[in-house]
């Protein structure tokens, strides 16, 4: 049933057998229990099994309580992983969590046949459920956060409170519709409840009112019920529906006529300032139990007397029922517990453990044997009211356990808690207590065992170390350390020396034979929570609250080297490899690895979402490796069982292929999630997946972007539209959607496949980014349901591009869109830019990225564009535009005074064409604007070479404090060689202007990217393209460390030369060479395209790091040569360097 993803169904029928058994054969004891194991179990593990159904021995039965028939049956301890310990002997009061809301659980009810249950949650959404089998039944989407909701009595509607309009809505649980809206109250409806008989629904709402309301027709039937003098946290109907009992801020409890809403019965609040937040009928009328702080107060509801109290949570009580028969009460907390009492005696009866948050709502279900509960954990959890759970004694710790560690044997694990001062030794494989050490006077914050396992250390709020003997279980040494407390402690191999890491920043390394301290080490700005020897004891890695990793000489007591890059959180666990060749450093929701050789950053395992729930650490006992190569090949071996099933997840990086392998299939699935998510687009893009498992995993990732191609070849989408379609969760996934459609001139577009799916859309609810590619739509229709869509979703991002000057935009359909944060609007016709005014008009005040590369338009619309401002515009791209009108535009001040305006801009795109295109551009009449403080943010720009020498004449500081990329090319002159020259000469040489400007720039200081494009340039101006290059050095040699050209195809260059020049950049790091420079046959040998060429260049250009050579051979277009350097060990012979080929994608 699991592999035909029916699995839900088998819950239904072994609940059925289990009745048949128990009718026609009660006596079959065994039988019982075995059928009523697998009920359980099939509750307990659905998630689990769903997602891995041919893992149910690896993944679920270890987990099954050890004392059950099925158990012992099924699992075999040589075959399958044990959980030791006494984990769990019978099954617990949970009998199943519901898992789907992405926002807090604040209401949930059962239907009175029990077979149905809703939830209504912060994130807009009602969803029902089976009862039986836990399986979603239908989510009814909401505009408005659900406060509370409600069952009729005859199961077919569902009545639902919200936050923030005030309204009650009726809906249809079938249909899924909204069948009524009642109107009345001001702000939120925090409770409601259904009659007996269903016709009628009491709502009780901030707004301090209690309204009745007609069922049938959506009226109020009373006049509001005022009296409350704060908000109305509670209603209920007594069960004979005469009258309502409700509950407030206020403190009191207020009965009221439900007939004629008169105030029957005040209750003052006994204990004090308590908020009631909830209250209840018993089922005979006769007794009122409400909320009151931690405490539960029972009210005799004729007289209003007091009589019981219920003390035993810990926190607020948030929900109180009675059960159905009304001989119990069940209460549910804040602090995270669902408590039973008994309603005679006020004894509780049990408490229920499971969610992680406080517990919002209960409901019971008819029979009395199941509590709902929903959470602020987002889940909707099922309980067995009747459950005999037998749970291992209370033991060990009197708080939350901070520290473990294993003994080198792997049969003893040693733990310690932050707010208990006592050590604890515990057998490993039957879980039981084998010592307690005694001695620290804090709480101990740290634990690490010795390598040959005879002597613990244990670190304290006390401000002491103390070693013990891990046999005798007695005190050793105390190692007093002064000024901090320790966060962290780590034997070296041979056990001689401790390092402490403290609260301060500091490390400290004592010697643990006498006792004496041998160094400190100071480099930290914080405290040091993690440290660890390196396998030869030379070194320590220290990881910090200051989110750095530093590397130790562990003789000498000097810090290496110190690792920023990577950690955005504190690092609070570092480990060294077996080799001792790289580190591991784990911090909040990311692992990263260093090799700490050079040093470099291997690999980056992340979490996107942010939990630290998916960053899983291994024990002494599991056998796992990980190693990474500079091909980003990356492979996780898992040798913990002995079935060995290959999963494989593998991507291609051009012609050199990495593959991970999962040889073991208990491998955790959040670890593929974090070693997906941590892969780029174009990586994903080539991701093939082998194993159906791997495939549910990764699926949602893969769909975070969806592209739709269609057109030309008549690709068909309808697999992935209708996929997007039926698939709610993963629809949900989608972000970026990408539809193209390239129809040749000859094709009538009706024959094209359809890229609009009406139900895919309504489904796609989180997209920020959308890329429309051609003419998309078919219909009007079509046309109308996507504007409907995009004006809908939180949209961030809109690119359009034409592909043919008849093509059409979709007209006003798209006018809802507004608040984007970036525009892409790429055509060559200038009809086509007429909705564009509308979509920036809705978004001026959100737009910080604009790119408008048009080719072809009239002067009005520039003139309408000029006259627009965008307060948080930083990024602008205007392109080489065309402009048809009587004014060129390098006579009209506009684009200049556009530009000025956003002072905020930080990367300014113009472009360059042909030599002899003009248009947007810097001229003379520019200087009489620009000035010291014009553009004042700019990090790139990109334009032709006159415009720059403009912005140099200008004296712009920002080309020498901010100015780190620039791409420059021809244009603005008849001869580009001279665009370069005067360029270069505006930035080092005091060219004289009637602006009178300040000093000469005299460099580019900030510069670190360089693009220069000389292409156009003919081969005899060979000697004005090498002084360009020095010129090029004087300007930004000193920080400059990219450096991209485009040269003349014809003009070949020896590397001697070439090295010469480039050997000018100091910091030079990356050469990325566009054209065939290099003279054929003087620079071949068997290393491959370049390789003797790339040689000399490194040998020149000290800091090289990476060549690349694009067009200079025909296939691949791209060849990367990564050069390696490495200090020669002789004193004064300096480095020395290897170089190996990969080719770009």
């Amino acid at each position: 049933m699991s592999i035909l993803r029916r699995f839900r169904d088998s819950i239904s029928h072994l609940d059925h057998l289990l009745s048949w058994i128990l009718t026609h054969s009660p006596d079959k004891v065994e039988l019982v229990e075995l059928v009523r194991d697998g009920t359980r179990f099939a509750r307990a593990f659905a998630s689990s099994i769903e997602t891995h159904p041919l893992l149910v021995y690896m993944s679920a039965l270890p987990f099954t309580p050890t004392n059950t028939i099925l158990y012992r049956t099924f699992h075999d301890p040589e075959w399958y992983p044990t959980v030791r310990g006494g984990f769990q002997y019978t099954w617990s009061s949970l009998q199943m969590v519901l898992t789907g809301h992405e926002g807090s659980v604040r209401s949930v009810a059962i239907s009175c046949d029990g077979k149905r249950i809703i939830s209504g949650s912060w994130d807009q959404t009602i969803r029902v459920w089976d009862a039986t089998t836990g399986g979603e039944v239908r989510v009814i989407q909401q505009t408005d956060s659900v406060r509370s909701v409600a069952f009729s009595p005859d199961g077919r509607q569902i009545a639902a409170g919200y936050y923030h309009d005030g309204t009650v809505q009726v809906w249809d649980v079938l249909l899924g519709i909204c069948v009524s809206v009642m109107r009345g109250h001001d702000t939120t409806v925090r409770s409601l409840e259904f009659s007996l008989d269903g016709r009628r629904i009491v709502s009780g709402s901030n707004d301090k009112s209690v309204r009745l309301w007609d069922t049938m027709t959506g009226t109020e039937v009373l006049p509001a019920i005022r009296g409350h003098l704060n908000e109305v946290t509670s209603v209920v109907f007594s069960p004979d529906g005469q009258t309502i009992v409700s509950g407030s801020v206020d403190q009191t409890i207020r009965v009221w006529d439900a007939t004629t809403g008169a105030p029957v019965l005040v209750i003052h609040e006994h204990s004090g300032k308590n908020v009631m937040e909830s209250v209840a009928f018993s089922s005979e009328k006769s007794i009122i139990v409400s909320s009151s702080g931690c405490d539960i107060e029972v009210w005799e509801s004729m007289s209003g007397a007091l009589l019981l109290t219920l003390k035993g949570h810990n926190l607020h009580v948030i929900s109180v029922i009675f059960s159905p028969d009304g001989r119990r009460i069940i209460s549910s907390s804040y602090d995270c517990t669902i408590r039973v009492w008994d309603v005679t005696t006020g004894s509780q009866l049990s408490e229920l453990r499971g969610h992680e948050s406080g517990i919002y709502s209960i409901c019971c279900s008819p029979d009395g044997r199941q509590i709902i509960s929903g959470s602020y954990d987002n889940t909707v959890r099922i309980w067995d009211i009747q459950s005999n759970e037998v749970l291992p004694a209370e033991r060990g710790h009197n708080s939350s356990v901070h520290s473990i560690a294993f003994t080198s044997n792997g049969r003893h694990i040693v733990s310690a808690a932050l707010m208990d001062t006592t050590v604890r030794i515990w057998d490993a494989n039957i879980g039981s207590e084998v010592a307690p050490l005694k001695g620290h006077k804090g709480g101990v914050t740290s634990l690490a065992c010795s390598p040959d396992g005879r002597r613990i250390a244990s670190g304290s709020y006390d401000l002491t170390v103390r070693i013990w003997d891990a046999n005798t279980h007695s005190e050793v040494s105390s190692l007093q350390v002064h000024g901090s407390s320790m966060r962290s402690v780590a034997f070296s191999p041979d056990g001689d020396r401790i390092a402490i890491g403290s609260s301060s920043g500091a490390v400290q390394v004592w010697d643990t034979n006498t006792g004496s301290a041998l160094s400190t080490l100071r480099g930290h700005n914080d405290g040091v929570l993690s440290v660890a020897f390196s396998p030869d004891g030379h070194r320590i890695a220290t990881g910090s609250f200051d989110e750095t990793v530093i590397i130790w000489d562990a003789i000498a007591g000097t810090a290496l080297f110190q690792l920023f890059d990577g950690h955005s959180h504190f690092v609070d666990s570092v480990t060294f490899s077996s080799d001792g060749s790289y580190i591991i450093s784990k911090a909040a929701n990311h692992i990263i690895a260093y090799d700490i050789t050079e040093p470099v950053m291997l690999v980056l395992f992340k979490n996107d979402a942010g939990s630290d729930d998916h960053v899983h650490e291994t024990g002494v006992q599991r056998r796992t490796s990980a190693t990474c190569d500079n091909h980003r090949k990356l492979s996780i071996l898992d040798y913990s069982v002995r079935d060995h099933y290959n999963n494989r997840l593998a991507w291609k990086d051009s012609q050199a292929e990495a593959i991970m392998h999962c040889f073991s299939y208990t491998l955790a699935p959040e670890l593929w999630l974090l070693i997906v998510a941590s892969l780029s687009r174009s990586d994903l893009a080539h991701l093939s997946i082998t194993s159906s498992r791997l495939l549910h995993i990764v699926r949602p990732i893969l769909y975070r972007a969806v592209s739709l191609t269609t057109g030309i070849h008549d690709t068909d989408p309808s697999h992935t539209l209708a996929l997007l379609a039926r698939n709610k969760k993963l629809a949900k996934c989608v972000v970026e959607l990408s539809l193209d459609r390239q129809i040749p001139l000859d094709v009538a577009p009706r024959t094209i496949h359809s890229l609009i799916n009406p139900d895919t859309l309504a489904n796609l609810c989180s997209l920020k980014h959308v890329v429309i590619r051609g003419r998309i739509f078919l219909t009007a229709l079509e046309q109308h349901d996507f504007g409907r869509v995009l004006a809908g979703v939180p949209l961030e991002e809109l690119t359009y591009f034409a592909y043919q000057s008849s093509e059409k935009w979709p007209s006003n359909e798209l006018g809802g869109i507004r608040d984007l944060k970036k525009i892409v609007w790429k055509t060559e016709n200038g009809d086509l830019i007429g909705p564009l005014w509308d979509i920036l008009s809705c978004s001026r005040t959100t737009i910080h990225t604009l790119s408008l590369p048009f080719a072809e338009i009239d002067e009005s619309p520039c003139i309408r564009l000029w006259n627009m401002h965008f307060p948080h515009l930083r990024s602008l791209t205007l392109g080489v535009w065309d402009i048809e009108g009587e004014v060129e535009l390098a006579e009209a001040p506009d684009f200049i005074d556009f530009v000025l305006a956003h002072d905020t801009i930080e990367e300014l795109d113009m472009e360059y064409g042909e030599y002899d295109r003009y248009a947007l551009q810097f001229d003379e009449s520019a200087l009489t604007r620009l000035g010291l403080d014009s553009l004042p943010h700019l990090r790139s720009f990109r334009g032709n070479a006159r415009s720059f020498m403009i912005m140099a004449q200008a004296r712009m500081k920002s080309l020498t404090t901010t100015l780190r990329r620039l791409v420059v090319g021809p244009g603005g002159t008849d001869d580009p060689t001279y665009d370069v020259r005067w360029m270069f000469d505006a930035i080092l040489s005091p060219v004289t202007n009637s602006t009178g400007r300040g000093p000469v720039l005299g460099g580019l200081s900030a510069l670190k990217e360089l693009d220069l494009d000389l292409s156009q340039w003919e081969e005899r101006e060979r000697t004005e393209i090498v002084e360009s290059i020095r010129r090029c050095a004087e300007c930004c040699g000193p920080s400059l460390e990219v450096w991209r050209g485009t040269l003349p195809s014809a003009v070949k260059m020896d590397a001697e030369e070439l090295g010469e020049l480039f050997g000018l950049f100091e910091m030079l790091k990356v050469i990325h060479l566009r054209a065939k420079i290099i003279p054929e046959g003087k620079y071949e040998n068997d290393e491959g395209e370049g390789a003797a060429y790339v040689r000399v260049l490194a040998s020149r250009c000290r800091a090289l790091e990476e060549v690349y050579l694009e067009h200079v051979f025909p296939d691949p277009p791209i060849v990367v040569w990564e050069v390696s350097r490495v200090q020669i060990s002789a004193p004064g012979e300096g480095l020395t360097y290897s170089i190996r080929r990969r080719v770009a994608e």
